[in-house]
């Protein structure tokens, strides 16, 4: 399910990018590469410009929606059982692993 989440939103960050680059404004941008300047039967009267605005609303929303449910997902896949988090913790020792570490650190002097 995260990888199939991450990947609808690579697709959507990818799409709203693109999205934007094409918006029509005052002057002349990228969306005058691809024609869009002139309005199109098929977006109905007013032209592809509501269109794309709707369309980038859309997608910018999808984009927060899934940032949140993503940055959730994975906060609660990280492992809080670090060795570093509790340093305060004093580790009790044995007399068995005492004499153990003396003979050891005693075995390794030349």
């Amino acid at each position: 399910m995260y990888k199939t989440l991450l990947i609808m939103f690579l697709l959507v960050g990818i799409s709203l990018v693109a999205l934007i680059i094409l918006q029509q404004n005052k002057g002349t941008g990228m969306g005058s590469l691809f024609s869009i300047n002139s309005p199109s039967t098929f977006f109905g009267s007013s032209g592809s410009g509501n269109f794309i605005v709707r369309m980038t609303v859309v997608l910018a929303t999808l984009f927060f929606v899934f940032s949140l449910i993503l940055n959730n997902l994975s906060t609660k896949h990280v492992q809080k059982d670090n060795q570093w988090d509790n340093l305060n913790q004093v580790y009790k020792v044995d007399d068995k692993e005492k004499t153990e570490v003396i003979e050891r650190i005693s075995n390794d002097i030349p």
